[in-house]
């Protein structure tokens, strides 16, 4: 699930769970009466299934309250697109002629990607740096990339869905 619907969830959950809280507080004292018995058992029922939906979305992290955290998560992810769209171009060489970079540069631009540990991304990350590694020093030849071009992190990113920005 995209990081920014996780915010948007999370803080609906808290806007639902304030307004059940107060309405059930106030139907407590008086304030708010119901025309049957069985709609403030009603209330009573959401109120703890928003407390135990909000607490397992909060222990399985699949709910956010955190913009900054959010924010932070989507300009790295960002980044890591815009470095595969990168590394893809790089390596992206008319039939027969040589890619313009080198083992080394493809090297620190795979390091910067950014991925979560553990993830599928993590994993196709570390192939694509052993792919690197196992490339010639020095220049690269239109042979040695294919492996690269053909990896899996670059043919699945999104930025791959999208038409060159050149």
């Amino acid at each position: 699930m995209d990081e920014s619907m996780k915010l948007v969830i999370g803080w609906t959950i808290v806007v639902a769970f304030v307004f059940t809280t107060g309405i059930t507080c106030m139907s407590l004292v008086g304030w708010v009466r119901f025309a049957h018995k069985k709609q403030q058992y009603g209330l009573y029922s959401a109120l703890i299934l928003e407390v135990v939906v909000g607490g397992a979305g909060g222990a399985t992290k699949s709910v956010r309250l955190d913009p900054k955290e959010v924010s932070a998560e989507l300009k790295d992810q960002g980044a890591s697109e815009e470095l595969l769209g990168i590394i893809s171009d790089a390596v992206q060489a008319p039939a027969g002629e040589a890619p313009a970079i080198d083992r080394d540069q493809l090297g620190r631009l795979v390091e910067r990607i950014r991925v979560p540990a553990g993830s599928a991304d993590a994993k196709k990350k570390d192939d694509l740096r052993e792919a690197v590694k196992r490339l010639p020093a020095g220049r690269l030849k239109p042979t040695d990339v294919e492996m690269i071009r053909s990896s899996e992190i670059l043919t699945t990113s999104a930025v791959r869905r999208m038409p060159p920005t050149r």
